[in-house]
């Protein structure tokens, strides 16, 4: 079998008032110990584990900080402990280590596809949010770009200060460059960062709903227009250059997770570590899996876990893929989908996905998905299939 790894580094200089991923302050002796016990955690996958790794994905936190001895060091443990033939090797990087060195020593160690976080090309902008922009960032991308033949850049809408301006700046800088992959994120209102703890207590302001749109509208147009296919909620491609870790994600393939905080799915168990080195560490000391979530899924929660994360892209699921040999089955659930979503949904056959209206409402459309839960467990459970909840 083949699955994805996903490797979560923690460690940043300093952490953006947007962010609310799990993060701890950057020291070279804390990540040594950190280190140990992602190796640890590795080891005891290995046990449970038979197959190949054919992605790889490295994020944060802000991996791009690691050191490369240490870095380097977990790969080699990785490809000891796996068959290990990532055709696909991503490491999310800030703009301010995009150096020569560093990208030499990545390119050399494997990696293929750098991600990196340029969230806007405004300085005021990100200033307001605790982050900083290289004075000289269209060429530290360009090198990147030179030496790496899969580039991703992810930008941020929304955050406080936004307007048509910075919009155009950023699509300029991307029209420049021309990535072959491209991210661009509503900025997530729903959430405890520092940001919009300041938000809610009036001390700053963001971008109204109609600015949201209409900037958001501006996007696709622009992307369009150089030849990017959106085929994800937020992610623009060039042909051929799907990020194949986040489709395994998209299509709720096999993907194992390490490091405090890192999430997985593998056959029917879906987990997530604890956000806590320290009980992090000292779990995997006792040779316990560190995990503050865990589920075996039944057959129903696979399906539906299935549904939500298929009809985040573009092309949407087939619904026969979901419920093999079963037309009858497929049929109510395509009606049960087209009561719950409306016009916002396009049915073709045992394909569903959204429109590009509903594409743009996939958060609400979800959550109203959600809420059905119990109605979808229903329509399984009132026949004589593999579905039932006894399972």
């Amino acid at each position: 079998m083949r699955f994805g790894l996903y490797v979560h580094f923690p460690f940043c200089i300093r952490k953006c008032s947007y962010c609310d991923f799990y993060t701890v302050p950057f020291d070279e002796e804390s990540v040594s110990r950190y280190q140990t016990f992602l190796k640890t955690e590795l080891d005891m996958w290995a046990k449970e584990v038979n197959g190949t790794v054919n992605t790889v994905y490295i994020g944060g936190g802000s991996p791009s900080i690691w050191p490369f001895r240490g870095f380097s060091d977990l790969i080699e443990h990785v490809s000891r402990s796996f068959d290990f033939l990532p055709v696909e090797f991503t490491l999310e990087c800030n703009p301010q280590e995009l150096v020569d060195e560093r990208l030499e020593s990545w390119r050399a160690l494997g990696v293929n596809r750098l991600s990196v976080g340029v969230q806007n090309t405004s300085k005021s902008l990100l200033g307001r949010v605790g982050r900083s922009v290289p004075v000289d960032l269209y060429s530290r991308l360009r090198k990147a770009s030179s030496l790496f033949d899969n580039l991703n850049l992810d930008f941020i809408l929304g955050l406080p200060g936004e307007n048509t301006e910075t919009v155009e700046a950023n699509l300029t800088l991307i029209e420049a460059l021309l990535p072959e992959h491209l991210s661009y994120y509503v900025l997530d209102r729903y959430n405890e960062s520092d940001l919009m703890r300041q938000y809610y207590n009036g001390r700053i302001g963001l971008p109204n709903t109609e600015q949201l749109y209409q900037m958001h509208d501006l996007i696709l147009d622009r992307l369009g227009s150089m030849g990017y296919t959106r085929y994800e909620v937020s992610s623009w491609q060039m042909k051929g250059f799907e990020c194949l870790h986040n489709l395994a994600y998209w299509r709720n393939k096999d993907y194992l997770g390490v490091g405090a905080s890192a999430g997985g799915h593998f056959k029917n168990i879906r987990y997530v570590n604890i956000s806590d080195i320290a009980s992090f560490s000292e779990m995997l000391g006792r040779g316990v899996f560190p995990r503050e979530y865990y589920s075996e899924n039944s057959p129903i929660q696979e399906l539906i876990e299935g549904l939500f994360m298929g009809l985040r892209m573009t092309a949407g699921i087939d619904l026969a893929d979901l419920m093999p040999d079963d037309s009858d089955l497929v049929a109510q659930m395509a009606s049960l989908l087209k009561s719950v979503f409306g016009d916002h949904v396009s049915l073709r056959g045992s394909k569903v996905s959204f429109t590009s209206e509903g594409l743009d409402l996939t958060n609400q459309l979800l959550q109203r998905l959600s809420e059905h839960k119990e109605e979808i467990s229903g329509v399984f459970s009132s026949r004589d299939t593999g579905y039932s909840n006894k399972h």
